[in-house]
């Protein structure tokens, strides 16, 4: 990868990244977060923040309008092989990144759910300690 496009730099350094983490998604975590990993993580988002940024502004200083941009992206065949192979590749990452975004939104879904019936079956569990059963079918409240 001897490109000198710093957008196809960052695509694939975003790729790279992707892959670790969809690589290491089923692996335990059995310890918290380093400060060192936080930092970093933190690092990459200011860094694509102000990559937005960046490219936002260029977009409104080279007098492109939304439209004519949205235009550009649906219909590539103005650009030239390099930059449609690149705007391919954003798309695949796009793509992937949604789709794990949609499993991450799922899971977190399932796990408030958990959460919630746990809650529920330790609140049942200390009702049924204030009870004592007295033979049969008699329960006396202690």
């Amino acid at each position: 990868m001897n490109s000198s496009d710093p957008f196809e730099k960052m695509l694939h350094e975003l790729a790279d990244l992707f892959k670790l983490v969809d690589e290491n998604k089923e692996k335990p975590i059995h310890e918290k977060i380093t400060p060192e990993v936080q930092a970093r993580i933190d690092q990459l988002k200011g860094l694509v923040d102000k990559f937005s940024e960046l490219n936002l502004s260029t977009i409104n200083a080279g007098g492109m309008s939304k439209a004519e941009l949205e235009q550009v992206i649906q219909n590539p065949s103005s650009l030239n092989p390099k930059q449609k192979k690149i705007m391919e590749f954003s798309k695949k990452l796009k793509a992937e990144v949604e789709a794990a975004r949609l499993q991450l939104q799922a899971a977190k879904t399932v796990d408030e759910t958990v959460s919630v019936d746990k809650q529920k079956a330790d609140e049942i569990a200390k009702r049924k300690k204030k009870f004592k059963r007295v033979g049969g079918d008699k329960w006396l409240h202690l």
